[in-house]
């Protein structure tokens, strides 16, 4: 009898204490469950019999989904980043940060380049065209830009392709404005990228010739006049030279040979035309400050991902990134073998560059200028 009676006690014990943990268990899912995420490997969906079973869209064999329970805290709010939630126009605002004071210091040299320009102008263009297709018009953005060759052209029409690309899906963009709506436009940008032209032979020579380049093999065989008339320094039968003509030897040519030349030795201005409807004037040797300040000024979108700089594509001996100091004393290094006559002769050929985009040079020091 009381083995019978000791026995329904532990069985009612072992109720209770089920019932407890029960209990107990219950209380933690609902005062935990909040500080934790359930993460799944698939999507899953609940059969009629309360079962789980795959979503209609995976084709899974069943037990295969696996549910881990992550211990992970959720925010009461969710704060609005403005890293993931961007607009179009952030990315370029982050690059705008010249300060009023140097905004209006550069705002106001664009006006002097281009009201110097204007007045070298005995006739003005109203439309804006180039040769080689070098005047860039991108409708959807209102923009227009030319810069001949050596005058960082490959940087802007890569630019432009960007710009071209990162908005012709843009639903924002209403209508699309004509290429002579834009060149009549006060509010578009119609911008010119010219170079100091002594500083543009210096890039054009040391890449055009330069023995790592892939085809300056041809531009030293179909310069009309070079071989045999004026290599004096015969590089191009020494192979540990660094160019198939010598700095020197190339500048007398320019200078004495009246042939045509490849657009690459010959003025600017006869790529992209000076007297033309343009409103902005960069010049590649501050052209990071100068786009920069022309963008700012328009609240302008830029392409996605595009970061604002000076082009990266040099040979060894170019200017790269060089600053202004650098181009002076790399181009005094280079003309300082050159008899003053023939810099003379030179400055005569290449006179409408210096003339319409004020540059200099001295001819005593060896010093470019006109930079600003």
């Amino acid at each position: 009898m009381d083995g019978q009676k000791n026995k329904s006690v532990v069985i009612i014990g072992c109720l209770l204490l089920g019932i407890l943990f029960a209990a107990a268990h219950n209380l933690f899912l609902h005062s935990n469950t909040e500080n934790y995420v359930i993460y799944l490997d698939q999507d899953i969906s609940v059969s009629k019999d309360g079962r789980a079973a795959p979503s209609p869209e995976y084709e899974i064999p069943q037990n295969q989904f696996k549910m881990k329970l992550i211990e992970e805290a959720i925010p009461k709010t969710v704060e609005k980043s403005s890293k993931l939630h961007k607009k179009p126009d952030d990315y370029s605002a982050d690059q705008y940060n010249l300060t009023p004071r140097e905004l209006k210091m550069v705002l106001d040299r664009f006006k002097n380049r281009i009201s110097n320009l204007r007045s070298t102008c005995t006739e003005f263009s109203k439309d804006i065209s180039a040769r080689n297709g070098l005047a860039l018009t991108v409708e959807e953005q209102n923009f227009i830009a030319c810069a001949s060759w050596k005058c960082s052209s490959t940087y802007w029409k890569r630019f432009a392709d960007s710009l071209r690309n990162s908005t012709k899906d843009r639903a924002e963009i209403e209508a699309t404005r004509t290429k002579m709506e834009i060149v009549k436009s006060d509010d578009a940008i119609k911008v010119l990228i010219v170079r100091h032209p002594f500083v543009r032979l210096i890039s054009s020579w040391n890449e055009k010739y330069s023995r790592e380049h892939k085809h300056a093999n041809h531009y030293y065989k179909t310069s009309k006049g070079l071989i045999d008339h004026y290599d004096h320094d015969n590089w191009h039968k020494n192979s540990s030279s660094t160019h198939f003509v010598s700095f020197k030897d190339f500048i007398y040519w320019l200078a004495l040979n009246d042939q045509s030349k490849n657009p690459h030795f010959a003025p600017q201005t006869k790529m992209c035309k000076p007297c033309q409807n343009f409103n902005f004037l960069i010049k590649v040797e501050t052209m990071s400050e100068d786009s920069k300040a022309m963008f700012q000024s328009k609240n302008f979108t830029l392409p996605d991902g595009w970061v604002l700089n000076e082009p990266q594509r040099s040979f060894n001996g170019g200017f790269g990134t060089a600053g202004i100091k650098k181009i002076i004393d790399h181009t005094r290094k280079l003309f300082q073998n050159v008899p003053v006559k023939i810099i003379k002769l030179l400055m005569e050929k290449f006179n409408q560059d210096f003339y319409h985009y004020g540059y200099t040079f001295d001819t005593e020091t060896m010093t470019p200028g006109g930079f600003d």
